[in-house]
């Protein structure tokens, strides 16, 4: 029945009556087989589900690879709360056997891992499974690929590079295979993770073109997620997919159009990004009341974007977007702390005060170095994006970031923190930022405006310039 997805509900309950009589004589097979069952016809009978689970926790150690990955993906899949015994002696088989795992195997089970509650979270077959992944992943299918990259995503597990870089290059290999959602949930997943592999986008990207006119909005938006994190640009995609979300944009949620938006001002798609706001605005019935704190955060860099860059009218919806501190969630880390503190001591001898946590027009910054207006911005390995040959750049959100203040007069100065914790001493740390800051103080504003951001500004300029008669370029 569950292979067949066939839903019968008088039938499933004889079922569960009849189970609920034999189920102490359940082998191991019998009982990941119904736990599967039950998941993926989303049936719910609490009496059979206590003794399944039972038995799950008395019998795990006797469970192959394959009983072992079906029971935790159903755990993670039932809505059935007590379950905690089993999944901790699922985890504890799990490590023992994850040599044996094949690809479905290790995928199945980090997925489930990544869906169940953090306190199962268990590092060290987390660790295992990625291993082993890395190790196979030349057998590895497009729909393994997908759901390995974002389970590996979804639980930041981006430590290890090679498990990353290998599934990429088995993506590049088998790109042609890809679904809309492998393609969708890969990129996605690329995204988050902070990987950047030339030839499995450029491969990935060519399926995009292909299958364009099957997207549907959330996928839409999440491709285009992932291409403004990544600052990857292709003009076919961009195309294709902005053709189809035209189509679809009366079915676009608060959460995918805001995504499309902040992804075009990210990609700097100057003509993308107000055709859509202009799509939205006469296809859509929105307002300000309308969106959640990541999605007002997300547009409020929108409308930066536009007034301070494009300098262009927005619909009345954006009126009503209002960024709080309360809602940008700040958080200031130990490094921080120690930074700022140097730039204090540095500060009391060169006349400059230091504001922590400044909100400038509703942009968070670590650091605002006064009267100077430069903010001090302190990055982790979360603010860069790594390619394939290992090379680092900031990631699409610090650009935009840095383009918008820059706009604002602020010039931004980065310290990242591979850069603070290569000088070894107290007194390296200080000299080192005294020679940044000072480079920064007579300085020019700005330099680290993105170029395609920049080249797009002049034409808009040249274009602000000509006299009314001339032929558009």
């Amino acid at each position: 029945m569950a292979r067949l997805n066939y839903q019968n509900h008088r039938a499933l309950a004889a079922l569960s009556v009849q189970a609920r009589i034999v189920i102490s004589e359940f082998e191991p097979q019998c009982l990941a087989n119904s736990l599967w069952a039950f998941a993926t016809l989303g049936y719910r009978d609490s009496v059979v589900l206590y003794h399944l689970t039972q038995g799950v926790y008395e019998k795990a150690v006797d469970f192959n690879a394959q009983n072992i990955a079906n029971s935790l993906w159903a755990l993670a899949k039932l809505p059935y709360q007590d379950n905690a015994l089993a999944i901790k002696e699922l985890i504890r088989a799990a490590k023992d056997k994850a040599p044996s795992f094949n690809p479905q195997n290790i995928t199945n089970s980090l997925c489930a891992i990544a869906k169940l509650d953090q306190q199962y979270q268990n590092h060290e077959l987390i660790g295992v499974l990625i291993s082993a992944a890395c190790s196979s992943a030349s057998e590895f299918k497009a729909q393994n690929i997908a759901n390995m990259l974002w389970a590996m995503a979804t639980l930041s597990a981006s430590i290890n590079k090679p498990a990353i870089a290998a599934l990429a290059t088995q993506a590049m290999t088998l790109a042609k295979t890809f679904n809309k959602q492998n393609l969708a949930n890969t990129l996605w997943a690329m995204a988050k993770l902070g990987y950047r592999d030339e030839k499995a986008l450029t491969a990935l990207m060519v399926q995009i073109c292909e299958k364009h006119s099957s997207f549907d909005a959330q996928e839409i938006s999440n491709i285009l997620y992932a291409m403004a994190q990544l600052n990857y640009r292709d003009e076919a995609s961009l195309t294709a997919l902005l053709e189809r979300a035209w189509s679809l944009t009366p079915c676009f949620n608060i959460q995918n159009i805001t995504n499309t938006l902040w992804s075009l001002a990210c990609l700097g798609e100057v003509e993308r990004l107000q055709d859509f706001i202009k799509g939205i605005a006469f296809r859509v019935d929105l307002a300000a009341s309308d969106f959640q704190k990541e999605n007002m955060i997300q547009m409020h860099y929108v409308r930066l974007y536009c007034q301070l860059i494009l300098k262009i009218p927005l619909p009345c919806f954006f009126d009503g977007i209002v960024v709080s501190r309360d809602m940008l969630g700040i958080t200031t880390s130990r490094l921080q702390l120690e930074i700022a503190t140097v730039i204090r001591e540095l500060g009391a001898h060169h006349g400059y005060s230091v504001l922590d946590e400044a909100i400038l027009n509703g942009i968070s910054v670590d650091m605002l170095i006064k009267p100077h207006n430069i903010v001090v911005e302190v990055d982790g390995p979360f603010h860069f994006i790594r390619s394939a040959d290992h090379k680092l750049s900031y990631h699409g959100p610090s650009q935009l970031k840095d383009l918008l203040l820059n706009a604002m007069g602020y010039r931004v100065l980065h310290i990242t923190q591979a850069a603070w914790f290569s000088h070894s001493t107290t007194k390296a740390k200080k000299a080192y930022l005294s020679s940044t800051l000072s480079k920064k103080l007579s300085s020019t504003p700005e330099s680290s405006i993105p170029f395609l951001h920049l080249k797009e500004l002049r034409a808009r300029k040249a274009e602000s310039s000509m006299p009314s008669t001339a032929a558009p370029l």
